[in-house]
């Protein structure tokens, strides 16, 4: 008889403790779906509105990260709320609890929590721990993290990709697959539906204003494998050639190779699939002989308050076409040498924040937006690009800048 409440004890305390976890070092780590998953590698930042973000990733190169408003010490509900968890399997699939199951899987929606019990801001580290249902964009697939911790993950100055830098880098990554799979491929409807959900998944995250991500899914259609359809076949091929005809730019001397190439595609996606509105030939007619194009010769300034100080780009400034996208950069001629200014952005898009890669060179620190950073392209007719910016700058190796009253008045 003593023997077995002796037995009760050590179980019971067993138990008592399981959701203690302590830690001789810093660690993430939780039970996925039932099975221990430790994180390698980790860390936190904290934003300029006070935003906490904790990252971690596995040996099998899937990562956690979670979300939260502050970093008070609280508990933080999850499901469709501005505190998130996610998780990204590696293989292109993001989960996330603010996505919805399909009813066929469950009538529950996301749940679960995180919780700040210690934050020390004098010597950089947070603790805490989390639970939590996560679903993919579909709705089909599910998660779940239980009995996680994080002891003493260790706070950086370096900004942790946003939900939509990652939802962005997923969609490249799904469509890398799906352009070399041809639709005689018996992969063909998988690697289809994975595009269309990290393409659904962006929108989610980042927000469709011109349309032109769901147009990229309803072109893809039901992802119907055919296995002797040479249209199809016709179809993938003139896909992958223009991905590449996008990657050249018309200066570059492999230039008049990839455009023949992707005029040659797209006229075999004629034969085999007909035009009857004729859209096929007029992206034809549109790469002209395909012979390179000398650089243009563009004036104008761009111009920026970096902290107090005012910079003006003007030399040395560039427009050059890289498919559909114009690369524009320009040089500052005052020291410290190498100041310059590069973004990219659309053929003729205007809009709120559609510039990308935006990047401030001073000496040798490169410097790329942070959370707060905003752009407008008020004109972009194929000659002129004016716009505006300002916000934060960052990099890992020093302070953040501050830009203000950044103007964009090129011509080209």
């Amino acid at each position: 008889m003593k023997k077995e409440i002796l037995l009760l004890l050590i179980i019971a305390s067993f138990f008592s403790c399981s959701n203690n976890v302590e830690f001789n070092n810093p660690a993430l780590q939780g039970k996925k779906d039932g099975e221990i998953w430790k994180a390698t590698s980790y860390r936190a930042h904290v934003d300029a509105d006070g935003k906490l973000t904790i990252t971690g990733t596995s040996n099998d190169s899937d990562n956690l990260t979670l979300r939260v408003t502050s970093t008070e010490l609280a508990t933080y509900e999850l499901g469709n709320t501005t505190p998130e968890a996610t998780y990204n399997d590696g293989a292109n699939t993001l989960y996330s609890t603010n996505n919805s199951p399909d009813p066929s899987v469950s009538l529950y929606e996301p749940d679960g929590q995180i919780e700040i019990y210690e934050y020390d801001s004098a010597n950089k580290f947070v603790s805490g721990r989390y639970n939590f249902n996560a679903y993919n964009v579909s709705g089909l697939k599910t998660v779940n993290f239980n009995q996680g911790d994080f002891y003493r993950v260790p706070i950086t100055g370096e900004a942790i990709a946003s939900s939509c830098e990652t939802a962005t880098q997923l969609a490249t990554n799904a469509q890398t697959v799906y352009n070399s799979t041809a639709a005689t491929d018996p992969n063909y409807s998988s690697a289809c539906n994975s595009y269309k959900d990290a393409l659904t998944n962006k929108i989610n995250a980042c927000g469709d204003t011109d349309g032109s991500i769901q147009t990229l899914i309803d072109n893809l259609g039901d992802c119907i494998a055919n296995p002797n359809d040479a249209c199809a076949t016709a179809t993938q091929n003139a896909s992958s050639a223009e991905t590449t005809y996008n990657g050249v730019a018309n200066t570059d001397a492999q230039y008049p190779t990839v455009c023949n190439d992707y005029k040659t595609a797209l006229t075999n996606k004629i034969t085999q699939c007909g035009d009857d509105d004729g859209s096929i030939q007029a992206i034809i007619d549109g790469l002209g002989d395909c012979s390179i194009s000398a650089p243009s010769n563009p004036t104008g300034v761009i111009s920026t308050d970096v902290g107090t100080a005012n910079r003006t780009f003007e030399t040395n400034m560039a427009v050059v076409t890289s498919g559909t996208t114009l690369q524009v950069s320009a040089d500052d001629d005052i020291p410290p040498a190498g100041t310059k200014i590069s973004f990219d952005v659309e053929q003729n898009a205007t809009g709120t924040d559609i510039i990308s890669n935006f990047k401030i060179t001073i000496g040798t620190t490169v410097y790329t937006p942070g959370t707060g950073f905003t752009s407008e392209i008020t004109l972009n007719n194929g000659t002129d690009i004016d716009g505006t910016f300002s916000g934060p700058v960052e990099t890992a190796s020093a302070p953040d800048l501050q830009l203000n009253n950044g103007v964009i008045d090129v011509a080209y």
